[in-house]
């Protein structure tokens, strides 16, 4: 009925993920690497960078996130709202579609072997921030990191 508004009330949900999702990282760096020294030796290799890897990591996981919890809740509008947020996600970082696409395949993969969801995002952020396959010690944070996620943004399509 009102297309034009459901577009600008996509491309309103879309920013607000994407913001959510940034601030969400920036702000659990500190939490994160204080209670998992596993994690904290990641970020103490050689290469490794905060910005480009925690934060693009941790954004596209809360990004993945969000519209898995935005599709539980509107699956009818999950469609509309994925095209817009495709659209954000490329003009915020082209790497960005590829990560949420093998975001969204690793976690479902993973929720389907009989892991939850924050476990299952934790795991993907791990695994990505490591480059390689994390050990034990480094997974044991994966939980945390992913109920950081998810707990984060619960609800953020609700407001």
């Amino acid at each position: 009925m009102f297309s034009w508004f459901q577009k600008g009330k996509y491309r309103d949900e879309a920013e607000r993920l994407l913001q959510l999702s940034s601030i969400l990282s920036i702000g659990s760096t500190t939490s994160v690497l204080d209670k998992f020294p596993a994690v904290e030796a990641i970020f103490r290799r050689p290469g490794f960078s905060v910005e480009g890897h925690w934060d693009f990591f941790l954004t596209c996981a809360g990004i993945g996130t969000g519209l898995y919890l935005f599709g539980e809740q509107r699956p009818t509008d999950v469609r509309p709202f994925a095209t817009e947020l495709l659209k954000h996600l490329a003009k915020w970082d082209q790497q960005a579609v590829p990560a949420i696409d093998d975001f969204q395949k690793f976690v479902i993969r993973n929720m389907s072997a009989g892991f939850d969801l924050p476990t299952s995002v934790g795991c993907w952020v791990v695994w990505n921030i490591k480059g390689a396959t994390p050990s034990q010690e480094e997974l044991s944070a994966a939980p945390v990191i992913g109920g950081l996620v998810v707990s984060g943004l619960r609800d953020w399509h609700k407001s």
